[in-house]
């Protein structure tokens, strides 16, 4: 479990930004694969599309604002593979706890983000690092979409809430449902993304996250669907889609309804840590 440390700090410093998933993302530029969407769906078969989704968001309303689960992170580049277990905790819009113990359940690492900053304890090393995610995507130059974007939402595989509009909806290349092209207003203009949805089951089976260049960032799949808390939640989410054929699998387990607050996600600094704020 010593390695999963290093390799948390690690990732730290080069892509903090994506914890949400996912704190283990490089960021790196997405190759130029040619685009699953196919041709455009209009007419009376799009609203009965545009219907579908709606109803989709309806059924969002039975989710839990707050869960928590155990996950499993298998992680593989051209460089090396990563693989530990942990403890995680999700508070909507945009909160997330992740813990990753030894064997005897005491915490090595724990990583929390908020809306506007991330904490770092590294309890191998006894060091503290917290800083501004804003300031971290500048600093990196990474795309504000990861920033700004719903990514509790990407996290469970959900579409989102209200200022979301469909922009377009194409036909999946290989009939596995039906592309939707979903834009958000933010303070620094407008994010897409595009979901392939199932609308027999009522789920979506992927998304494709893109930047304000419209090129994409990351792709995400949803499997292995569970009813828990009368919500639909994915229990394997990959990710895929960056640069040298890195990607990585997320599986979570006995997922449940957890009454979380904001405050649980500011992180006590034990006694004798080293501190280190990042600007």
């Amino acid at each position: 479990m010593a390695s999963a440390t290093e390799w948390f700090r690690c990732r730290l410093r080069l892509a903090l930004l994506n914890l949400i998933i996912l704190a283990l993302l490089p960021l790196l530029p997405a190759g130029c694969a040619r685009p699953p969407w196919g041709s455009i769906i209009e007419g009376d078969p799009a609203i009965e599309i545009e219907q579908a989704y709606e109803q989709i968001i309806s059924s969002q309303q039975d989710c839990p604002p707050s869960w928590d689960a155990e996950i499993m992170v298998n992680w593989s580049s051209a460089l090396s593979e990563q693989s530990f277990s942990g403890y995680i905790q999700v508070l909507l819009p945009a909160y997330f706890k992740l813990i990753v113990s030894n064997p005897l359940g005491q915490p090595l690492s724990v990583i929390a983000v908020t809306e506007s900053r991330y904490q770092y304890l590294d309890a191998v090393n006894k060091s503290s690092t917290i800083g501004n995610l804003r300031s971290f995507v500048v600093r990196n130059d990474l795309s504000l979409a990861l920033l700004e974007g719903p990514w509790m939402d990407w996290l469970g595989g959900r579409i989102g809430g209200a200022g979301r509009t469909i922009s377009q909806i194409r036909a999946d290349t290989e009939a596995r449902g039906v592309w939707l092209t979903i834009a958000e207003d933010h303070d620094n203009g407008r994010i897409f993304e595009h979901l392939l949805i199932n609308l027999q089951k009522q789920r979506i089976t992927e998304r494709v996250i893109v930047d304000e260049q419209a090129v994409p960032v990351l792709t995400v799949t949803y499997g292995e669907w569970l009813d828990f808390a009368g919500c639909l939640q994915p229990m394997q989410v990959a990710i895929t889609g960056l640069a040298y054929g890195t990607h990585g699998e997320l599986r979570f387990s006995e997922p449940a309804r957890a009454e979380l607050t904001p405050a649980q996600f500011t992180l006590p600094i034990p006694p004798g840590y080293n501190r280190t704020l990042m600007p």
